[in-house]
């Protein structure tokens, strides 16, 4: 009877694990959050950009190191045709304001994740948590923890080759 506990017990926890991955998996799909100047933002309206979207909370110190990272190379990725969308799981933190006071000392948009539902859509379960999703919306990376500057923009630039050599070939 143990036995048949403990399998029942495993069954339930892989099937928790593996719903954010699966929700993870159907890809990005258009949501509306709204930005520390009260701003309706929609992930539509940066069609046709790369964007970044962080994941985080201002309780996770890794994340304002990452947060800050960014707004440091926000410039960089502009010129890449990249849009920050900082995303704050605010379901997760005890103050909005402190998050507002965040939002209006970094160059880039931060929005409120309030209800979470932004965070199980993209299978979030720890921050920071930073995907890339190319100009189609389709993900094209997902880094777990900080991301090292130099990781991000070589990867950007491979992307950026890699979608010259594409656009190079349809034009033959």
């Amino acid at each position: 009877m143990e036995f048949m506990k403990s399998i029942v017990c495993l069954c339930s926890i892989g099937l928790i694990l593996c719903f954010p991955l699966q929700a993870a998996a159907n890809g990005p799909t258009n949501f509306t959050l709204t930005s520390t100047d009260g701003e309706q933002i929609e992930l539509s309206d940066f069609d046709g950009k790369r964007k970044l979207i962080v994941f985080f909370t201002t309780w996770c110190e890794v994340c304002q190191e990452e947060i800050a990272e960014l707004a440091l190379t926000y410039d960089e990725l502009v010129d890449k045709n990249v849009q920050v969308l900082a995303i704050n799981m605010t379901h997760e933190e005890q103050s909005k304001e402190e998050v507002k006071v965040i939002g209006e000392q970094l160059p880039y948009v931060v929005l409120y994740d309030e209800g979470g539902s932004v965070s199980k859509q993209y299978g979030v379960f720890g921050v920071p948590l930073t995907v890339l999703l190319d100009e189609k919306n389709e993900e094209s990376a997902r880094f777990f923890g900080p991301i090292q500057k130099e990781k991000l923009h070589s990867f950007l630039t491979k992307q950026i080759e890699k979608h010259h050599r594409g656009s190079v070939k349809q034009e033959h």
